[in-house]
């Protein structure tokens, strides 16, 4: 599955935090401590919209920001 289509940010920021809280074990493996900072965030998203609604927890810049981190950790990993 796609996480980068043409759905809105929060809904893909949402997909995208459940998807690692579930694989969070084998993702956890893998990263470096640079990285820790924007998974813990999508952890935290993940905890809270259980309860709320992802508009609640996270702006739309906020959901724009941890996909711009998380491309540059990618761009940084193929180097």
């Amino acid at each position: 599955q796609a996480i980068f289509s043409k759905k809105d940010d929060h809904v893909k920021l949402n997909e995208l935090a459940n998807n690692y809280l579930r694989n969070k074990p084998v993702i956890d493996k893998g990263l470096r401590r640079e990285e820790r900072g924007v998974f813990d965030k999508l952890e935290t998203i993940a905890k809270k919209t259980k309860d709320k609604s992802i508009k609640e927890v996270v702006t739309k810049s906020e959901a724009k920001d941890i996909f711009s981190k998380l491309k540059k950790m990618s761009k940084d990993r193929k180097k």
